[in-house]
């Protein structure tokens, strides 16, 4: 089912008193084998206020308690939709809270929606049906700039963005993949002097990498992550073939096309992609309607401080935990002369000071027993 069948769909079930018309005609998600044991699908609903079909999603630059969603996708007068979210106690989202307000018009924004990182909050989107790329500062009512991707060697229609974080390889790129051709692309991005927060000019990109499916979002997922373990891999929702997919990532941040394997199926309108700051949680949006917004925790915890260095049997990593596991690690760390053991200063002052001796245990004690933020 293509995008304009979706949307004619939706649509008629407006016509026909909302959204549960579009519900019905469309396919049900379902995690695959492996990924079924150690991950959930949850419902979080539709957000109210928000008019479908919907598009990319992101949470609010500065507020891990709201996030924003493209509404009327696609089409000239689509918007970002600004609405709450409810928390369990233990952090993790429960659903939506109140009705969606306007926070910024984004003309056609498709599934790509992303914050640029330390650039104070300034949004990256991507649009469809035309070949494009908006910015938008924090506050403003609109883009702030917008830019044709034909210009810079990027063809067919942009379905995805996204920036690759600071523990993937290829830490920094914006990776742009076309939902039409299917093909992923590095854009170089370079910060507009004078500009507060950050906007970019973008430079030529490079070489294209053919994966296919139709690309509408994208997430890096935590390292140590349950079966995805310490392999830097990113999930890609893609509309084309109806699945969210998982695949190993390039030395530039781009999937490596061999590795895909299906990590959700059964989707119909597979769009945008979010991970929630708090808990790593995958949240995806459906276009047209269906399921609205679905959550998937079991990802690997933030880490809880700087002491979280430990998983259970005292591997490396964090896991959300403070206990014993971190002080194996930091043991091994400590005699192996690892860099990383290096926290305390002369008196148990924090900061590394090139040396291993007993400050560095009194400063990772005190931070231990200083617990999770």
């Amino acid at each position: 089912m293509g995008k304009g069948a979706i949307m004619a769909i939706a649509r008629a079930a407006a016509v026909m008193g909302g959204l549960a018309a579009v519900s019905a005609a469309l396919a049900q998600p379902q995690l695959q084998a492996p990924f079924d044991v150690n991950y959930q699908l949850i419902q979080l609903g539709y957000p109210e206020g928000v008019p479908g079909p919907l598009g990319g999603i992101c949470f609010k630059p500065g507020d891990n308690n709201k996030v924003l969603i493209g509404g009327a996708a696609n089409s000239p007068g689509a918007m970002l939709y600004e609405i709450a979210i409810s928390r369990s106690p233990n952090g993790f989202i429960t659903g939506f809270s109140g009705t969606a307000t306007p926070y910024a018009a984004c003309p056609g924004i498709d599934g790509g929606l992303c914050v640029a990182p330390g650039s104070g909050g300034t949004l990256i989107y991507t649009t469809y049906p035309s070949n494009m790329i908006g910015q938008i500062q924090p506050g403003d009512a609109g883009p702030d700039r917008v830019d044709a991707m034909a210009d810079f060697g990027i063809s067919g229609t942009t379905g995805t963005c996204q920036f690759v974080p600071a523990s993937h390889p290829g830490a920094g790129n914006l990776v742009i993949g076309s939902y039409s051709t299917g093909f992923y692309w590095v854009l170089p991005m370079t910060p507009i002097a004078g500009t507060s927060p950050t906007l970019y000019q973008p430079a030529q990109a490079g070489e294209p990498v053919p994966v296919g499916f139709g690309p509408e979002g994208i997430v890096y997922i935590p390292l140590f992550s349950p079966i995805f373990n310490e392999t830097p891999t990113m999930l890609v929702s893609e509309y084309g073939a109806g699945v969210i997919a998982a695949y190993d990532v390039a030395a530039d941040g781009r999937p490596v096309a061999a590795t895909r394997r299906v990590f959700i199926g059964g989707l119909s309108g597979a769009e945008g992609a979010a991970l929630d700051p708090r808990t790593n949680s995958l949240l995806f949006s459906t276009f047209g309607g269906g399921a609205g917004v679905v959550m998937v925790p079991g990802f690997n915890l933030p880490p809880c401080g700087p002491a979280d260095i430990g998983r259970a049997g005292g591997l490396f990593g964090p896991d959300g935990l403070l206990n014993n596991n971190d002080f194996v690690v930091m043991i091994d760390r400590f005699f192996a002369n690892d860099p990383r053991a290096d926290y305390g200063g002369v008196g148990g002052v924090p900061g590394a000071d090139g040396m291993f001796d007993n400050n560095d245990f009194v400063v990772f004690i005190d931070i231990f027993f200083a617990g999770c933020p």
